[in-house]
């Protein structure tokens, strides 16, 4: 749309009107404001003037540096790494490890799970990853771990369980959930487990097997179809002061190590040890409730008692992978329950089943 107004006595020119309001606009805190030149439907002579300001917003305050162990590290520049990948032994294959969409489950089983907390003397963490295979074949973790305080014989006590489902069986996810759960329920019926628990664990191990049974025949499937390994351990929440008592079980290949003076001890035998070939065949819940093997074991203020499933034994025959476990867990300060699950997310060509861990730390 045109206009008919032309420049005169009264109206300033465009080019006077531009120059009078960029002067307004570039009022500072130490100039007096500017208005607008006088014209028709303006303010009078007398009127105060209403200045032309341009808004700003106040300046940001500095970003402060973070400190970590007394030490200033400035914060990241936006082109930089802020978070670094587990360590990969000999290539893995880079597609292992994509979560390709979501497992289509009847109930939640999610990719990774992480737990821990801090006794007084006595520190735990947890974690159950789903592997490489799992996640990129769209399957579920079919591992899982557990902690849980309880009293037995009168004792507190703090009980771990870690559960491998065996890879062949459709419902083996809920079977190792389901066998961590019933054992927590059975364990403190059971009595003598500190004094005997060659005699007391089969018994314990038998009840657990009858409500895997029992929760098989209520959800209409097949009770083979939970199988599961199970490997758990007890240990005293006792007073800092003296090494800790310890009882380890274990149904199938899940296994316990104890790591003391830089080295990891095997609590149990290796169940694969006989065979040319490692195989996949192993006992297991509820097939084999007789199959339970136990160990009586002390803790001291320096050793680390590790329960896992084969995710993580098997790639420890690797003296690599060995190495950097004894570094990461036999000196120094504890993990925290993420960098714990960072530590087990290691990727190693050959070997993408779940990885179960448990670590009790006697400090």
């Amino acid at each position: 749309m045109s206009s008919d107004r032309r420049p005169g006595p009264e109206t300033p020119d465009d080019d006077s009107w531009r120059r009078h309001t960029d002067e307004a606009m570039s009022v500072t805190e130490e100039a007096p404001p500017v208005t607008a030149p006088p014209g028709p439907g303006r303010q009078a002579a007398g009127d105060v003037p209403r200045p032309l300001m341009r808004w700003a917003p106040p300046p940001e305050p500095p970003v402060q540096p973070v400190r970590v162990d007394d030490e200033a590290v400035p914060p990241p520049s936006s082109g930089e790494a802020v978070f670094a990948p587990p360590p990969e032994y000999r290539r893995p294959h880079p597609k292992g490890g994509i979560a390709r969409r979501l497992p289509r489950l009847s109930e939640v089983v999610p990719d990774t799970a992480l737990d821990g907390a801090d006794f007084d003397g006595l520190t735990v963490r947890a974690a159950s990853l789903r592997g490489d295979d799992h996640r990129y074949l769209t399957e579920p973790r079919q591992d899982s771990a557990a902690l849980w305080p309880l009293t037995l014989d009168g004792t507190d006590a703090l009980l771990c369980c870690v559960a491998d489902g065996l890879g062949s069986q459709p419902n083996s996810h809920l079977g190792s959930a389901l066998a961590c759960r019933l054992l927590r329920e059975e364990i403190e019926r059971g009595a003598g487990l500190w004094d005997d628990p060659a005699a007391c664990a089969p018994d314990v191990l038998g009840r657990v097997v009858a409500g895997m049974l029992a929760d098989a025949g209520n959800r209409g499937i097949s009770a083979e179809t939970l199988s599961t390994t199970l490997v758990a351990a007890v240990v005293e929440l006792t007073p800092p002061d003296r090494p800790r008592r310890g009882v380890v079980l274990r149904v199938g290949d899940s296994t316990a190590y104890m790591l003391r003076d830089g080295t990891f001890r095997e609590c149990f035998e290796d169940a694969h040890k006989d065979e040319a070939v490692q195989g996949s065949g192993t006992s297991a819940l509820p097939g084999d409730p007789g199959a339970v093997e136990t160990r009586a074991v002390v803790l001291g203020n320096d050793d680390v008692l590790v329960l896992c499933t084969d995710g993580l034994s098997n790639p420890m025959h690797n003296d690599e992978v060995k190495a950097q476990l004894v570094k990461w867990w036999s000196s120094g300060p504890v993990p925290g329950i993420l960098e714990f699950g960072w530590q087990l997310a290691f990727r190693a060509k050959s070997y993408g089943d779940d990885r179960s861990a448990i670590c009790v730390w006697g400090r």
